[in-house]
């Protein structure tokens, strides 16, 4: 039987739906990269969480990014960001609690940002903002599962296990070729102090390659 890796894969808030995923995170697969892999963020602002999750990528305020540096717990690189499109709206004083009191005319997420123009100034009040660049050496799987969660009244639908003695002792980490990213216990702590009710964490499992069940 798999056990508690020690693990924990990083993901975004349940808000809203796709809608909430949308206005934390924006997109950074919309339009494509510059020639030397340069992502183009396309989002509302000015506000930015301090650290969101666009597919397949990691951004960060530049205020965060000084903040993860200066921690001394995190061998990172970061890149920089083109604010591609900068949607000027305003949604970060709503009530987490209640219903989504604004949807696009569309009804497609993509709406709060692409049915509004680009805004230079929203970008420019936005700050500078930045691409996590990860080692990506961990060995980690997903299985299917069928699992209904009562609590929240939803299916679970994979769990994510990590190889242990694929890990190189960084506390956040990624994978090659996927968009997981992936904590220690001590990166979730220091992430859950410093960006409290931006991300996510849901436990790994470990992954013995050994053992059967697990091909």
């Amino acid at each position: 039987m798999a056990t508690n890796s020690g693990f924990y894969h990083v993901g975004w808030p349940k808000l809203w739906g796709d809608c909430g995923s949308m206005l934390i995170s924006g997109m950074t697969a919309h339009s494509p990269p510059t020639a030397d892999g340069t992502i183009r963020l396309e989002r509302t602002g000015p506000f930015i969480p301090p650290i969101s999750l666009p597919v397949r990528s990691v951004i960060v305020t530049d205020n965060f990014r000084k903040q993860m540096e200066q921690s001394g717990m995190f061998e990172l690189g970061f890149k920089n960001v083109i604010k591609h499109h900068i949607a000027r709206f305003q949604w970060e004083h709503w009530d987490r609690t209640r219903k989504i009191p604004e949807i696009p005319e569309s009804g497609e997420p993509e709406g709060f940002v692409l049915d509004r123009p680009h805004d230079p100034l929203a970008a420019e009040e936005m700050g500078q903002v930045w691409q996590v660049l990860f080692d990506e050496n961990a060995i980690f799987k997903s299985r299917w599962i069928d699992d209904w969660n009562r609590r929240r009244k939803e299916f679970r639908s994979y769990e994510t296990m990590v190889n242990p003695a694929t890990w190189r002792g960084q506390h956040f980490f990624g994978v090659e070729g996927s968009g997981f990213r992936f904590v220690t216990q001590a990166g979730r702590d220091w992430l859950q102090s410093h960006a409290a009710g931006w991300l996510l964490f849901h436990p790994c499992l470990e992954w013995d390659p050994e053992a059967p069940g697990f091909d």
